[in-house]
């Protein structure tokens, strides 16, 4: 009994699609050294090109390293994927939220750059014997 095709029309990934991957990859890195090197560059340009660059990226690997598609076959496994990063994204988001929070709300006089007060003010925290 033949299962070759029992779980869909998976091709197996080719010497050439993982070149291709590899070529992509070193190309977008690349490009993003010479977007930091360029001085003719703002600060904002060089941020937001290499986020771009970066999300091509991870894109690239996902498809060509990972086989990260939405044929029917691999679609379970995109969405698992994309569950473990939205979970990722919400505990650094929320970790960095209740730092941020407990910083401001413990330490109000603390030199934060956005936040207000100065440590000029930090001398009553000392405590007292």
């Amino acid at each position: 009994m033949d299962n070759s095709h029992a779980h869909g029309s998976h091709q197996p990934a080719t010497f050439r699609s993982y070149v291709t991957g590899f070529v992509l990859a070193v190309v977008l890195t690349l490009a993003s050294f010479w977007v930091v090197m360029n001085p003719n560059m703002s600060k904002v340009d060089i941020l937001i090109t290499i986020a771009v660059l970066a999300l091509v990226q991870v894109v690239v690997h996902l498809y060509y390293f990972l086989h990260m598609s939405m044929a029917p076959d691999k679609k379970w496994d995109t969405i698992s994927f994309a569950f473990t990063a939205m979970l990722l994204f919400f505990v650094v988001v929320g970790s960095i939220w209740i730092m941020a929070n407990m910083m401001a709300t413990l330490m109000p006089s603390a030199n934060i750059p956005g936040l207000s007060g100065g440590m000029s003010g930090m001398s009553h925290m000392a405590p007292h014997m």
